[in-house]
């Protein structure tokens, strides 16, 4: 079963960020059982919820599977609304990452809001 294990350790973060961001960064493990999968790291800054990068196994093949990638940005989202952010972007970091742009925010522009990305996720009774 796919989880994503928040990153609790500050070394593990820097570890993965690679000095390339600032700020207090946030993160999720991504992993199949006892197989690693990948990671997300965003931060999470008043009302904006910033995706900075996303690394996830089976990305890279010629027909990738972005159903994991999807599944840590959509965590990542969540937990940036759960500590009052109301909006999200999503930096450009790797190629998967423009792609998954361009499926799930292509009418978004730079930022989306977040009651507006997860309500196409809703269902009506």
């Amino acid at each position: 079963m796919i989880s994503m294990k928040p990153i609790l350790e500050p070394d593990v973060l820097s570890l993965l960020n690679k000095d390339r961001f600032e700020g207090s960064l946030q993160g999720y493990v991504i992993t199949d059982g006892k197989e690693y999968l990948g990671y997300c790291i965003y931060i999470v800054d008043g009302t904006m919820v910033t995706i900075l990068d996303v690394v996830v196994k089976g990305t890279e093949n010629v027909v990738p599977d972005y159903s994991v990638l999807d599944g840590a940005v959509r965590a990542a989202v969540n937990n940036g609304n759960l500590q009052g952010a109301t909006v999200f972007k999503v930096l450009f970091t790797t190629d998967a990452m423009k792609k998954w742009v361009a499926v799930f925010c292509k009418d978004a522009g730079e930022s989306a809001l977040i009651e507006t990305f997860f309500a196409s996720c809703q269902h009506e009774h």
